[in-house]
């Protein structure tokens, strides 16, 4: 896939937003980017340097006197515009705390958009080590491995997401998939209507 420049939200989020993982994050460091910036702009706008600054410390976290945490580094990853930057903030929240799975999980996905396959899989095998029962990372590494030809392995990572996540409708239809390239059409047919029946149900 080709490299692109997204919106202020997050290409990662705007990206893969079903699948974005952040188990136990404290929604009180979100802070909406374009809104923060609209509030820079009219704090400078009316001379207000004080404002401005505080603005800036939370568009820019490198720029306190501190140095920021883990977990700063992981919100400023979320809202990054980049793949590139993306890259750099996730990276920075994991050498700060090495055993955060979400980090390694959303690094994951920035570099499997960024066609950086190996280190994609190599991320969500982290994740996989740290969270055994995360069927995301499961289905995530499966997708990584279907791309580089792993189809064996694809279909066991699907398998495993299945198993952790029954409602795993994607998990389903991509499984599903390569049971049919390989010519198991019964089962094939079998997991494209499981997928269905889910996608069915949760629109209900």
């Amino acid at each position: 896939m080709r490299r692109q420049r997204l919106g202020n939200a997050g290409f990662v989020r705007d990206a893969l937003h079903h699948s974005l993982n952040r188990p136990g994050r404290p929604w009180k460091f979100i802070i909406h980017h374009k809104k923060i910036l609209e509030q820079q702009f009219e704090s400078r706008r009316h001379g207000d340097v004080r404002k401005a600054a505080w603005h800036e410390k939370y568009l820019n976290p490198s720029s306190r006197e501190n140095a920021p945490s883990a977990e700063e580094w992981f919100e400023q990853g979320y809202y990054a515009c980049d793949y590139d930057e993306a890259l750099r903030c996730y990276s920075e929240a994991i050498r700060l705390n090495p055993k955060d799975a979400a980090a390694y999980y959303n690094r994951g996905l920035a570099r499997r958009l960024g066609d950086d396959l190996y280190g994609a899989l190599e991320d969500f095998s982290k994740v996989i080590q740290l969270d055994p029962t995360n069927a995301d990372a499961y289905y995530n590494r499966g997708i990584v491995r279907r791309d580089n030809g792993d189809v064996g392995g694809a279909v066991k990572d699907f398998s495993e997401a299945i198993l952790f996540n029954p409602d795993h409708a994607n998990a389903y239809q991509s499984r599903g998939n390569l049971r049919r390239d390989k010519g198991d059409l019964d089962i094939a047919l079998e997991d494209e209507l499981t997928a269905h029946r889910i996608r069915q149900k949760k629109e209900t």
